[in-house]
């Protein structure tokens, strides 16, 4: 890996083969990582060298340049998880957490990133088959008390609780339909052990 004066690493290494030298990625085995689902990026959580927090990256698969930071100091949230982010199936934006928040950014490094959820830790999280939104378990609304909520991925609009309170704060398993338009979970949501 080459290390840059900002702390930055390039996440390639050279390998030479019968005399020819190719730049490979090689993405430190204790990163977050997901690859684009064409192929063409990947996007990982890592600390680099000398950081004092984890930040979100996106870089070519083929090495063809370095890679480029996401997270940023202006982000909601006070660090980035060292969670498996998400990209949405076009690649544009990539949805992770900035404790405490739930956040999304374009991949691209247009903007800065935008919160998706109040200050609250989610948990589980997937994306809708087609990227819109995001759904997400967390206890935003209360404490304790653990709820499922779906926010769209570009903040243009307020997330929504999909349930009432769960009794006895347990977190709910849940599938998402393949047109994206429904949800369906298992909880104790009435009384507590009981499902």
């Amino acid at each position: 890996m080459r290390f840059h004066a900002d702390g930055t690493c390039d996440p390639f290494r050279v390998e030479i083969v019968r005399g020819q030298a190719s730049r490979i990625l090689a993405i430190d085995p204790w990163t977050c990582t997901v690859l684009a689902p064409d192929g063409t990026h990947v996007v990982y959580v890592a600390r680099p060298f000398a950081a004092d927090q984890t930040r979100l990256f996106i870089v070519p698969s083929d090495g063809s340049a370095g890679p480029l930071e996401l997270s940023s100091p202006t982000d909601p949230g006070s660090f980035v998880m060292q969670l498996e982010p998400l990209l949405t199936p076009d690649g544009a934006r990539v949805v992770f957490i900035s404790y405490p928040y739930l956040c999304s950014v374009p991949s691209d490094g247009s903007s800065a990133a935008i919160p998706l959820s109040s200050a609250s830790f989610p948990g589980r999280l997937e994306l809708s088959p087609d990227g819109a939104r995001v759904v997400y378990v967390s206890q935003q609304d209360t404490p304790g008390k653990f709820e499922l909520f779906s926010a769209p991925v570009d903040g243009s609009t307020p997330f929504v609780k999909l349930n009432s309170v769960f009794a006895g704060g347990y977190t709910p398993e849940f599938l998402i339909s393949p047109a994206g338009d429904r949800v369906a979970y298992i909880a104790n949501q009435q009384q507590p052990d009981r499902f």
